[in-house]
């Protein structure tokens, strides 16, 4: 027998009681709050959404933000600063925004949580990581140093 596909133990809204998410996905996590307008009833909850294996983002409202196109997603609320969220596809880490543009190109081998407004990348170089800081922009920040391992 199979098994329907589940994204909460519930998947109604807690206010209206209708269908937020349809059942469609394998996995889900929770990403952040999106300020979409002055009040609080304008606050929706980003939710990172696995289906077939890969990732993407929808609105607690039920509207797909960007549909799953990516290997894994990272899902730290540190790394949520600016609507930024890390993502890998094609193997490589970088940053889109929770409506599905890309903001930092995924070509880091590695992304730590941002700090205010940088973010520590590792990039591969010999086999040895080396890591150095970016902007929200993905400009290089050379007032950091660059650290090895």
């Amino acid at each position: 027998s199979t098994r329907p596909r589940t994204l909460f133990p519930y998947t109604t809204l807690f206010r209206s009681g209708t269908e937020v998410i349809s059942c469609e996905y394998d996995e889900y996590r929770i990403l952040d709050y999106l300020e979409c307008g002055s009040t609080e009833d304008h606050r929706y909850l980003a939710i990172g959404v696995c289906q077939d294996g890969l990732w993407g983002f929808v609105r607690s409202d039920g509207r797909i933000c960007c549909p799953p196109q990516f290997d894994d997603i990272n899902d730290h609320m540190e790394y949520h600063h600016h609507y930024l969220i890390g993502v890998k596809k094609h193997g490589k880490w970088g940053f889109y925004n929770v409506y599905g543009a890309e903001k930092i190109p995924c070509k880091y081998d590695g992304i730590w949580a941002f700090e205010g407004d940088k973010c520590k990348v590792g990039e591969k170089t010999s086999g040895t990581m080396l890591w150095h800081y970016i902007d929200t922009h993905g400009n290089y920040l050379k007032e950091y140093p660059i650290s090895y391992y």
